[in-house]
């Protein structure tokens, strides 16, 4: 999986969800799914990155830079017919946060 980092100012709810957003409807074996983080962090956090189908076919825990990232995803032939991607990001305490947060999201 790689990832490329942006800034966005993004609408915040007051819940723990965050949206991934894909590139595409669709993929092939071959093509490279690219979904944008849309983190209400601005400081690095920690992100668990799982690909799912009926059980988790691979998972990574990466470093969100900022709050507008791309993941991108190599979609394989064992992804067929469907995967979902989910993203939890755990941020810790700091001078902004005085307890741990967390949010996530899944991709459709």
């Amino acid at each position: 999986m790689g990832q490329r980092e942006e800034y966005a100012s993004w609408r915040q709810e007051n819940n723990d969800r965050i949206e991934l957003v894909a590139d595409r409807d669709e993929y092939k074996p071959g093509d490279t799914a690219e979904l944008l983080v849309a983190s209400p962090y601005q400081d690095p956090v920690k992100a668990l990155v799982t690909v799912e189908r009926n059980h988790i076919l691979s998972d990574e825990v990466i470093v969100l830079k900022g709050n507008s990232q791309v993941l991108r995803i190599p979609i394989v032939p064992d992804h067929a017919p469907n995967i979902y991607v989910s993203v939890v990001l755990v941020k810790g305490m700091d001078e902004t946060s005085p307890s741990p947060r967390s949010r996530w999201g899944s991709s459709n």
